[in-house]
């Protein structure tokens, strides 16, 4: 690649300009950061298994559980990730009741309990 760049497109000192070069592969994944299989972003994007119907970010099965990163909701991806850190640590929140007592209502698209995960979330209700 480096020879192709620096004849055919006349980037002659290419090289003396990169500092550090990387590469990864499902491998590296695997047996360096311990992803399943070597998936860099977590669970196949199939229908069933993308946007609401991943791994919710507030665990069904243990309180006070919170998830967050490309396998969860909403996905993969850097602006996935920031948003299930953002859902996790409001439901975290929310269910100390943090955000209610600052008056900030809780947006989460996943703020059931336990057991009954699919019922969307509504908007709380805060009094002054």
């Amino acid at each position: 690649m480096l020879d192709f760049l620096e004849q055919r497109l006349g980037l002659a000192d290419l090289r003396e300009h990169i500092a550090v070069m990387h590469e990864r592969t499902p491998v590296d994944f695997r047996d360096v950061l311990g992803s399943e299989r070597g998936a860099a972003f977590s669970i196949q994007p199939l229908l069933l298994q993308s946007a609401y119907f991943r791994p919710h970010n507030r665990s069904e099965d243990v309180r006070r559980l919170y998830i967050a990163g490309a396998g969860t909701h909403p996905g993969a991806g850097i602006p996935g990730v920031l948003l299930a850190g953002e859902i996790a640590a409001r439901a975290a929140l929310n269910d100390l009741h943090v955000l209610a007592s600052k008056g900030i209502p809780d947006r989460t698209r996943h703020n059931a309990h336990p057991g009954s995960s699919t019922t969307p979330a509504l908007p709380l209700k805060v009094r002054p």
